[in-house]
């Protein structure tokens, strides 16, 4: 079978309006990735902002599916889902979605990476196997690259998504409990790539003049990258003033320099909404607001390029610490919930590094500025480690594409290299979901029902550890990999 020479591509993309740094980065990183792979092919993109994101990229796209995802339209939406790919059998293309008529044309459909197989946005979870539907109607091949499932997946949604997974042949998951969850729901170890980030190896470029003169203005301490969410809808709020207070104390300690560096756009009248807005109630608030400058959303090269250029990353988005271990700066990650704390946690367990995070709250938010004092102190201890890192990072990056490359050379002629790399996934699901928290439920920020997925996401690893030692004992471990 010759390899795909068109691919739709969907990723969680949008426009000027709304951007969103990381899932821009990834979609980037796979394009250039399907260039080497597939030198030639043609790429048609789904997108909330079909003419921007070709201006950006280069190549057509088309408009996403638009389901609404709530409860009340749950039925009505799958129903209409299961007549478009009866439409489509039928030979009844012409009032079929753009989106559907490329599925048609392509001969690969890839989903590309991010954190949306979950319940917090069920209208997403609906395009893709919407997607997924009409290619294995058409038996065109689905790959899945850079995922984290869940955590929070309802009952109305995990066989959404399990079917989803199910429908791939190649499944890519950013995270050892994301790969134990998958096996947990019965997904062989062999459709499964435990894999970093699709954008943590994404290329960087010299930012804009405001972000390039931060760089060079000489500093008298240490240039800390600073990211966080919005985390309250109002102005004048408690968290607010406390992180602000130990803002200042970081800088009081450190003579540290703040670039707050925002992730996520939302424009509403012409104001932007996102972490922007977020940046500047925070530094109103501060003592020292000198030593903080607040940045616009950049594009997500120049986002990368930027965070590398600091001397200690702190976010309570996932995206900052990718960028930043990439470039063995040392990073502190600030989960607000159960999804935060996967992803953070996901991240910093591929540079073996749990111990830097901080569940921030309302109680734990006292404890930042000594948190940031302790990651100071180990900078240079954790440069050299994360530099050390960086090898064996580049070498799993290029075996994971040498698998892909024989894997699309040879799609569709049945038996076939898997992804898994099961000797990784053995290591790190033996100590997976092990972290440091601040206690337990009783402590506030752990609720009852996070406790129990939390025990889970452990039971699960070990489990799966333990189904994987027994077939590595067996030998089918070896034949995975090729021995």
């Amino acid at each position: 079978m010759l390899p795909p020479r068109q691919i739709l591509v969907v990723g969680d993309i949008g426009g000027h309006g709304t951007y969103h740094v990381g899932d821009e980065a990834m979609l980037q990183a796979n394009l250039d990735l399907l260039d080497r792979l597939l030198p030639g092919a043609g790429v048609t993109l789904v997108s909330g902002d079909p003419s921007y994101s070709t201006r950006i990229y280069g190549v057509p796209a088309v408009a996403g599916l638009g389901f609404l995802g709530t409860p009340a339209h749950r039925a009505q939406e799958l129903d209409r889902m299961d007549g478009w790919v009866g439409q489509a059998m039928a030979g009844e293309v012409g009032t079929l979605p753009p989106a559907l008529r490329a599925v048609q044309g392509s001969d690969l459909l890839l989903i590309s990476g991010g954190g949306n197989l979950s319940s917090s946005w069920p209208h997403l979870v609906l395009e893709r196997l919407a997607l997924v539907r009409m290619a294995r109607a058409h038996q065109i091949p689905v790959l899945i690259w850079g995922q984290t499932l869940g955590p929070a997946i309802d009952d109305a949604d995990a066989p959404l998504v399990h079917e989803l997974l199910a429908g791939a042949c190649w499944v890519g998951l950013r995270e050892a409990f994301s790969v134990a969850l998958a096996i947990d729901w019965g997904l062989p170890p062999s459709q499964l790539d435990y894999q970093f980030d699709d954008a943590m190896f994404l290329p960087g470029a010299p930012g804009p003049a405001a972000a390039r003169a931060w760089v060079d203005h000489p500093s008298p301490g240490p240039r800390i990258g600073l990211t966080m969410h919005p985390l309250s809808a109002g102005t004048d709020t408690v968290l607010v003033d406390a992180l602000a207070a130990q803002l200042d104390a970081v800088v009081s300690r450190h003579r540290a320099r703040f670039a707050f560096i925002s992730h996520e756009r939302h424009m509403r009248g012409g104001h932007d909404n996102g972490d922007r807005m977020f940046g500047e109630h925070l530094l109103a608030r501060m003592q020292h607001g000198a030593s903080m400058e607040v940045f616009d959303v950049m594009p997500a090269a120049e986002t990368a390029w930027f965070t590398r250029q600091m001397d200690a990353v702190v976010s309570t988005r996932y995206h900052p610490l990718v960028f930043g271990l990439s470039g063995a700066v040392p990073c502190l990650g600030l989960p607000t919930g159960p999804y935060t704390l996967a992803k953070l946690q996901g991240a910093l367990l591929h540079a073996d590094l749990t111990e830097h995070l901080l569940p921030l709250d309302i109680g734990t938010a006292p404890q930042l500025a000594d948190r940031v004092a302790g990651l100071l102190a180990q900078a240079d201890t954790l440069r050299a480690r994360l530099r050390q890192q960086q090898a064996r990072w580049r070498t799993l990056a290029q075996e994971r594409e040498q698998r892909l490359a024989r894997f699309l050379a040879h799609i569709g002629d049945g038996p076939v290299t898997p992804p898994a790399d099961g000797g990784r996934v053995l290591q790190d699901l033996a100590r997976a979901l092990m972290l440091r928290t601040r206690g337990d439920e009783a402590n506030g920020w752990i609720t009852r029902d996070m406790a129990r997925q939390l025990a889970h996401w452990r039971n699960t690893a070990e489990q799966a550890s333990a189904y994987a030692h027994s077939l590595e004992t067996g030998g089918r471990i070896r034949r995975w990999l090729g021995f």
